[in-house]
């Protein structure tokens, strides 16, 4: 069933052999029961006359479509069976889904036209994904168009599992095109090759979308040979393209990396996992390029030593499989084996901070540290932590790290006894408010991480919760090459108000050591970690450590 042509709220999207566009809040024009165009709300009409419908059907009264042929020529082309106007309309978008990805299958459109009529119309096959963020949303394509005996293999960067296309708010599609091989096909003998399109969400919570697309190359002045059409979708499979779980904006993100170094966000919408906590996607939301190029998720990976504590901070590693989403150029992911990771904590920034006085805090959970380039297995963490809390609070820190059959130790002079000397300022102003940071902490301990005698660890740390109950930390060491470093993140809470959750795996939870803190916790993952080069911080003053 087709939308009700006398609705004034209606989107159209075209590819015809004169242009090819979107208009909304149009009617139908409905003759003798057939489309003849569309009327704008200023009672503007645009008229295709002498036409005849084909192809011509529609979906749940949410989407109709249709392809117009005969009637007078324009610019030597004819409008026949071969050849024609593709339409495609849709009742307006509400109701945005909060998140998640959706999937969308195929469900109808017209056949792909050549303009010169010289050959048989095509065929269009394809499926759509759309993410839906907290404040954002973006589709992806993979699609295929036959025509003439040759096939364009259409796929948008990201693809299904990290979506890049931009959707504007009231559900239209951001005019944009998707790169083809150059001189390709009968549509491309001249300079560039491309899927252009204009687009759609339609129905309460998007049900359906609609696609109107010209394959086309850059010959302005003869467009013979370009291909039209238009593509119907429905929705299916909803969020199995991504993570699910429960999205919580203005978060921090602390992470250490095998494949990107240590950095931490100040403004991320997270996606936690509704079993763990965890986190298992994020996208910066800084401002249009950070939420394009930031946003990476669990993907097929698998979470490792997670754990969480409430909706105020939550930790994991991710490993075992591909991650998903896009991290800047990276868009197929990176692959991790089962000793390999990307450790990640996230939290709600914290409120009401104590006015003075010093807070010692108890390790609640961590992941096991990790060796980039997986040479080792999989360490052990301890570690205490306080603040001296006042006009200017600084954080004092004692960590100890075992792997290898190595330990190793850093920290603030003072450590977490006395963490107002030397302790690590922390930010009260500004994007980096409740955040401390310091890449040069000396490092004991002379196994392979450290062979130098130059050995330095860093770290990123935020606040979080009521009266900054929680402090997620991410840290990386080691005085080799980037390949070579350990990475690891843990939380530390005010002691009795932890109340934390941990994942169902096999943790040793016993004291390192006699002496410290109470409440310490050993992890022996038996996993390490990956090698690449590192995306420099292009977001923040905050120094990405090499």
């Amino acid at each position: 069933m087709k939308p009700d042509p006398d609705r004034t709220d209606l989107t159209i999207a075209y590819a015809i052999l004169t242009e090819n566009g979107l208009n909304q809040d149009v009617s139908l024009i409905i003759e003798n029961g057939e489309f003849v165009g569309y009327r704008s709300r200023s009672g503007f009409e645009t008229r295709f006359e002498d036409r005849d419908e084909v192809e011509d059907d529609g979906d749940q009264g949410i989407l109709g479509w249709t392809r117009l042929v005969g009637g007078a020529r324009v610019g030597g082309l004819a409008r026949d069976e071969n050849s024609g106007d593709h339409f495609i309309y849709g009742v307006p978008f509400t109701n945005r889904p909060a998140n998640g990805i959706v999937t969308y299958t195929l469900i109808g459109g017209t056949s792909p036209t050549m303009r010169d009529n010289s050959v048989a119309p095509g065929v269009f096959d394809g499926s759509l994904a759309v993410s839906f963020g907290t404040s954002d949303t973006f589709f992806g394509l993979d699609a295929s168009v036959t025509i003439a005996g040759f096939t364009y293999d259409v796929l948008s960067e990201g693809g299904l599992t990290a979506p890049s296309l931009r959707i504007f708010p009231d559900g239209r599609a951001a005019e944009d095109s998707i790169d083809l091989p150059d001189n390709s096909g009968p549509a491309c003998n001249q300079g560039d090759c491309r899927f252009a399109f204009n687009g759609f969400l339609a129905g309460d919570g998007g049900t359906h979308f609609g696609l109107a697309y010209t394959i086309r190359d850059d010959r302005s002045n003869d467009v013979r040979n370009w291909v039209d059409g238009v593509a119907a979708f429905r929705a299916g499979g909803g969020n199995s393209g991504g993570p699910s779980g429960t999205v919580r904006s203005n978060q921090f993100i602390a992470y250490s990396a095998t494949e990107i170094g240590i950095d931490l966000r100040t403004s991320n919408d997270v996606t936690y996992s509704d079993t763990s906590g965890a986190p298992v996607a994020y996208m910066v939301t800084t401002n249009d390029f950070t939420r394009d190029n930031e946003r990476p998720t669990i993907g097929s990976a698998t979470e490792n030593e997670s754990g969480s504590v409430g909706d105020i901070i939550g930790w994991t590693r991710w490993a075992d499989g591909t991650t998903g989403g896009r991290f800047f150029a990276n868009t197929d992911g990176f692959d991790l084996g089962p000793s390999q990771g990307w450790h990640i904590i996230g939290g709600t920034p914290a409120t009401n901070l104590p006015a003075s006085g010093t807070v010692a805090y108890e390790l609640v959970g961590a992941t096991a540290p990790t060796i980039r380039d997986g040479s080792r297995d999989a360490g052990m963490f301890n570690g205490t932590l306080a603040i001296a809390f006042g006009a200017a609070p600084t954080v004092g820190l004692d960590f100890e790290v075992r792997i290898g059959n190595v330990d190793y130790t850093f920290g603030t002079p003072g450590g977490s006894a006395d963490p107002l000397n030397g302790g690590l300022a922390i930010e009260t102003t500004g994007d980096f408010a409740l955040t401390f940071s310091s890449n040069e902490l000396p490092v004991t301990g002379t196994g392979f991480i450290c062979s130098t005698g130059q050995c330095h660890a860093g770290v990123r740390g935020f606040l979080a919760g009521e009266g900054a109950s929680h402090v997620g930390v991410s840290y990386t060491f080691g005085d080799r090459d980037f390949s070579q470093r350990v990475d690891g993140v843990a939380a530390f809470g005010v002691p009795g108000s932890s109340g934390a959750t941990v994942s169902a795996v096999s943790f040793d939870w016993a004291r390192w050591h006699d002496g410290g803190v109470a409440r310490q916790m050993r992890i022996d993952g038996g996993m390490a970690g990956l090698s690449h080069v590192e995306v420099r911080d292009r977001l923040h003053h905050l120094v990405a450590f090499p």
